[in-house]
């Protein structure tokens, strides 16, 4: 018992002094700048009766392959200078989880995965560091930082590092899309975005509505690209009714995915450009190859099952055929498994459930998909014409 607590609590302190080397090079890496030299950053005329200004909004996204594991990691730094009372009130205290504004579009905002730094830049040039660890309570699995001495004038320097991996894959992955009008509730004085990826990733990525084009930069990696937005004094996000910003505001849009064989590749439900390199648009053909993908050939015996069942019917139309088979597809591809479980939940049944409910779940139609290729089969069984 002794070896074991010493071992834990071994772990814990090596845990601990690895959080604390990362948080100290985060510093050192977002940090670089002096706050003599912050405040000398230039609000563009016209914004000083803004209630606050973000002199630099920074994100960064990469995704790394090791062997069987895949690494991700995001950055957000962010600069915001402090106008108005309202603003005041807003930033005196952060609010961190998978909705807030300041983690939008974060994977994680556990401690244990996400690190948070936060100072204040005075009037003066002097410089305030926030002891998070202080500061910081967490209700209801939000982050809540305090930001004691906050004052109009001041300059908030946030940002935000979540690093996560994954060792586990069912070959394919296709990570959530990134979405977002080049647009703030505050003007931005100077934003950027970068996405990097390892070679063997797929990419898409574009900007909208004026938004300025991609460009690429060169990386510290010879396996991986960077693609990045960059765009200067971007005027305040104003919203109306009737109104949805990806489609009317500049905006940009990522999607990234990962195939670890070729097979998963030809089932990635994506559209495909080369490894590593960015897709930007899509053309007629990528459209009719995703489809040829996504419906693959298929054979009448996909169709036996049902088709069996019809045929004891004796029925006489093609469509009452069809009928038949939509309602054997609708029980035997999804209620079936229903039944079983509610029995099981009503205590109908035994104290576990019969072995058979899991059979029937893992025999169910998960999407669209597979109803689409099981109709194409049994329209061949039936020589019926179909189109999709």
């Amino acid at each position: 018992l002794m070896r074991t607590s010493i071992l834990t609590i071994a772990a814990l302190l090596l845990t601990f002094i690895s959080f604390a080397q990362d948080r100290e090079d985060l510093e050192e890496k977002f940090w670089k700048d002096s706050g003599a030299a912050i405040i000398k950053k230039v609000i563009p005329t016209g914004w000083e009766k803004e209630s606050a200004v973000i002199l630099t909004d920074d994100r960064h996204y990469q995704y790394i392959n090791s062997g069987t594991t895949v690494y991700f990691t995001s950055s957000k730094h962010e600069l915001i200078k402090i106008q108005d009372q309202s603003s005041l009130d807003g930033f005196s205290e952060i609010k961190l989880d998978k909705d807030s504004k300041v983690s939008f579009l974060w994977n994680t905002y556990s401690k244990s995965e996400t690190i948070i730094g936060i100072r204040l830049i005075k009037p003066d040039g002097s410089v305030v560091v926030i002891d998070i660890e202080k500061e910081e309570i967490i209700e209801d699995d939000i982050r809540k930082i305090a930001i004691p001495n906050l004052e109009i004038g001041d300059i908030v320097d946030l940002f935000l590092y979540s690093k996560n991996k994954e060792d586990e894959s069912d070959g394919l992955e296709v990570y959530p899309a990134i979405e977002m009008p080049i647009k703030d509730e505050y003007p931005i004085v100077n934003y950027r975005i970068a996405m990097e990826v390892e070679n063997d990733f797929f990419l898409n990525m574009n900007t909208y509505n004026g938004a300025p084009a991609v460009k690429e930069e060169p990386t510290d990696r010879n396996a991986t690209k960077m693609y990045v937005v960059e765009a200067k004094n971007i005027d305040k996000l104003e919203t109306k009714r009737w109104y949805y910003p990806l489609a009317e505001e500049p905006t940009v849009k990522i999607q990234v995915a990962f195939a670890r064989k070729n097979r998963d590749e030809k089932n990635a439900p994506i559209f495909k450009g080369e490894d590593g390199e960015r897709k930007a648009t899509v053309t007629e053909e990528d459209v009719l190859d995703f489809y040829d993908r996504k419906f693959y050939k298929v054979s009448k015996k996909m169709a036996n099952d049902v088709y069996d069942y019809v045929d004891e019917l004796n029925l006489k139309t093609k469509e009452e055929k069809f009928k038949a088979a939509l309602e054997w597809i609708l029980f035997y591809k999804n209620t079936k498994y229903f039944e079983g479980v509610f029995a099981y939940q009503s205590e109908i049944i035994g104290s576990q459930p019969n072995p058979g409910c899991y059979d029937y779940y893992f025999s169910r139609y998960e999407n669209s998909t597979q109803v689409i290729n099981l109709l194409r089969a049994l329209c061949l069984k039936l020589d019926v014409d179909y189109d999709i």
